[in-house]
């Protein structure tokens, strides 16, 4: 389940209708697709500058296998 107005990570091409699951409820829909390799060490090393100030654990509460993420919503 996926909190109004909070945040789901979509990695891939998911198609689904986003008004009944994302606009009705303020959700904010982050899509990558084609990842750059060249993105990934900034990304990695800006987590870790910041281990100590975010408690990065807390970010990710629930996951799903792609094929369920219709059912994450």
């Amino acid at each position: 389940m996926l909190r109004q107005g909070g945040t789901f990570v979509d990695v891939g091409n998911i198609q689904l209708n986003p008004h009944p699951h994302l606009c009705a409820k303020n959700i904010r829909l982050i899509g990558q697709m084609n990842l750059a390799f060249t993105g990934i060490t900034p990304s990695m090393n800006l987590l870790a500058a910041n281990r100590d100030r975010y408690d990065f654990d807390r970010l990710v509460t629930h996951s799903h296998h792609y094929m369920q993420s219709l059912d994450g919503l």
